[in-house]
C-alpha cells in the first residue's frame, strides 16, 4: 500500500481547518448587525370631532415616488445625493402606512366612520373622494423629514372640485430625535399638517354644497 507522502503536521493542520472553518464562517454571520424598523403613527389628537360624520370620504392610496417606496430609509446626504440605511427599515410599505395614516388623523377631524380607503367592499355612498401624491420627500440624517404634497378632492360625480399644495418644512428639530426615529416622528407630523389641510378643505366645500343646497330650495 502506497502511503500518504504529505507530512503528518501538514495533515493534522488541514484537518483543523476543517473542523474550524464552519464556526469561522458562523462567529462571522453573527457579527451582522439587527435590522430595526419604523413605523408611522396619527399625531392628531384622538375624537376631535364626535357624533355623526357630516360628511363621507373615500381615500385613495397615497401615491409615493418610487425611489422611496422601498423598505429602506432613503437618505439625504447632498442636493443630488441619497444613501441607502440598509439596516434602518420602514416596517411594510411605507405608501401604505402614509394612507393608513392620513385616514386615520382625517378620521380624527371628521368623526368616527367618516373616512373609507378606496377601493373598498360594501362602501356607502361616498360625499367626497380625496388623492394624494407626495411629489418631493427628504429624509436627513439629523432626523428632519421635508415634504412637497398635493392633494386633490372629488365629489360624487367623480369631478375634481379642489386641488391643494402644502410644503411641509420642520422648523423644530430638538422637538424630536434625531436619525432613523426622528425621521419617523417627523414624517408622522408632516401627514398630520396634510391630513389638517384637507379637513380644512372637505369643511369648505361640504359648507359650499350646503348652501347651494339652501338656495335652491
Amino acid at each position: 500500500m502506497q502511503r500518504d507522502a504529505a507530512p503528518l503536521s501538514l495533515r493534522l493542520f488541514a484537518s483543523a481547518l476543517c473542523v474550524l472553518l464552519p464556526s469561522m464562517l458562523l462567529a462571522g454571520c453573527g457579527s451582522t448587525p439587527n435590522s430595526r424598523f419604523y413605523v408611522l403613527t396619527p399625531t392628531a389628537p384622538a375624537a376631535i370631532a364626535t357624533g355623526s360624520p357630516s360628511m363621507r370620504v373615500g381615500l385613495e392610496p397615497v401615491m409615493l415616488p418610487d425611489a422611496y417606496n422601498r423598505p429602506q430609509m432613503l437618505m439625504t446626504v447632498a442636493p443630488n445625493q441619497r444613501i441607502l440605511w440598509e439596516f434602518d427599515r420602514w416596517a411594510g410599505s411605507l405608501a401604505d402606512n402614509m394612507t393608513r395614516v392620513v385616514g386615520l388623523d382625517l378620521e380624527a377631524r371628521l368623526g368616527p366612520t367618516s373616512v373609507y380607503a378606496q377601493p373598498g367592499f360594501h362602501m356607502p355612498t361616498l360625499d367626497y373622494t380625496v388623492g394624494v401624491e407626495i411629489l418631493e420627500l427628504e429624509m436627513s440624517p439629523d432626523g428632519q423629514c421635508t415634504m412637497t404634497a398635493r392633494f386633490h378632492i372629488a365629489d360624487k360625480q367623480r369631478q375634481w372640485i379642489a386641488s391643494h399644495q402644502v410644503d411641509i418644512n420642520p422648523t423644530n428639530p430638538s422637538s424630536h430625535p434625531s436619525g432613523p426615529a426622528g425621521v419617523a416622528t417627523s414624517m408622522s407630523a408632516g401627514l398630520d399638517t396634510i391630513s389638517q389641510s384637507i379637513a380644512d378643505a372637505l369643511t369648505r366645500a361640504n359648507a359650499s354644497k350646503a348652501t347651494a343646497v339652501r338656495q335652491t330650495k
